[in-house]
């Protein structure tokens, strides 16, 4: 039940980040003090702060299929702790959420100050124009979309962007997409994306040698491979893979198909519920959708922009591949408040 875990640890997270009478501990406090002032190193060797890399964070954003309006829900997910918080004393994922709520509130007022920047609606049939229109940052829930609703009920449940499609109405069937700057979408050239229909008498499974590849790489037998997506035509392939459970265990991990052969992601966990299902989303007995918004490059690492959609939220992330190994980084989880 991981999934679902640190998706409410997500949301706890977001809830509690207005508290600023909080008290910080030292070991997260110089963390993301540290972690602010010397930054990190991508794979380049260059140094980036937490702020730099807010430029390159784009907005996941929902249509109004009725009007020339997007909508990105106000959310933003720090970058976690290698620790499984599940198996950490309550002292210490406090210290850990600290941290995250700091982080977070940074980006909150980072993106006050830069909203008007996202002008640019990148989709996997190209990139569109955009405008800001208005924002609803003092009603609603973070983390929240809440497209079912109309006028002044959504505002009381969705904190949310709005932006102006330039082209006119909205409607020619792209559900999901992600918001960039200018700049961004300067410096990240576009890949072509071709995801696949989720209907399971046409699903497309992995070829069976990569099956048998894979399954001496990791040790366990295939139950099931679906193919996500396909980026630059065969150029990279996406995978949900889940194998055959343990126990009361079941297991699934993202593969990645390239011209050099498979790239693994993390091997992910979870529990079978009282059906003997796996428990990866409420009311779902499959592993939950997994399709690319977006894909683009900059030269040096490409960025497949994926949507990790379950009936009860949505989750934009990237996948990388870095030393060939499937990267995932989740930038947003949102709840669907139907």
């Amino acid at each position: 039940m991981k999934k679902i875990y640190f998706a409410m640890m997500a949301m706890a997270v977001l809830t509690s980040c207005g508290d600023k009478n909080a008290k910080k501990d030292a070991t997260s406090t110089d963390s993301l003090t540290t972690a602010l002032a010397q930054g990190t190193q991508d794979s380049e060797g260059a140094t980036t702060s937490i702020v730099q890399q807010f430029e390159n964070v784009p907005l996941l954003v929902v249509p109004d299929m009725y009007t020339p309006d997007w909508y990105a829900p106000i959310a933003y997910t720090p970058q976690g702790s290698d620790k499984d918080l599940s198996e950490l004393s309550d002292e210490e994922r406090d210290k850990i959420f600290e941290r995250y709520a700091d982080e977070t509130n940074k980006y909150y007022e980072w993106l006050k100050k830069n909203k008007e920047r996202f002008v640019v609606l990148r989709t996997t049939d190209g990139d569109k124009k955009v405008s800001f229109v208005s924002a609803n940052f003092d009603k609603g829930q973070e983390a929240t979309i809440a497209m079912g609703w109309k006028g002044d009920e959504r505002d009381e449940h969705m904190k949310y962007l709005r932006y102006r499609n330039e082209s006119g109405v909205n409607g020619d069937g792209v559900w999901d997409a992600i918001l960039v700057t200018e700049s961004y979408a300067k410096t990240h050239k576009p890949m072509k994306v071709e995801n696949t229909d989720y209907d399971r008498e046409d699903e497309i499974p992995m070829p069976a040698y990569q099956v048998q590849e894979l399954e001496k790489m990791v040790g366990k037998k295939v139950k099931k491979s679906r193919l996500n997506a396909k980026v630059e035509e065969d150029m990279y392939q996406f995978y949900t893979v889940t194998f055959e459970y343990e126990g009361n265990e079941a297991f699934a991990m993202q593969v990645a198909i390239t011209r050099k052969g498979l790239v693994l992601g993390q091997m992910e966990t979870t529990e079978l519920d009282e059906n003997g299902f796996p428990m990866w989303a409420v009311d779902a007995e499959d592993y939950p959708m997994i399709q690319l918004a977006a894909a683009d490059d900059d030269g040096k690492c490409p960025n497949f922009w994926y949507l990790d959609c379950a009936p009860e939220h949505t989750e934009l992330g990237a996948f990388r591949i870095v030393d060939d190994k499937l990267q995932k980084r989740v930038y947003s989880s949102n709840y669907m408040w139907y």
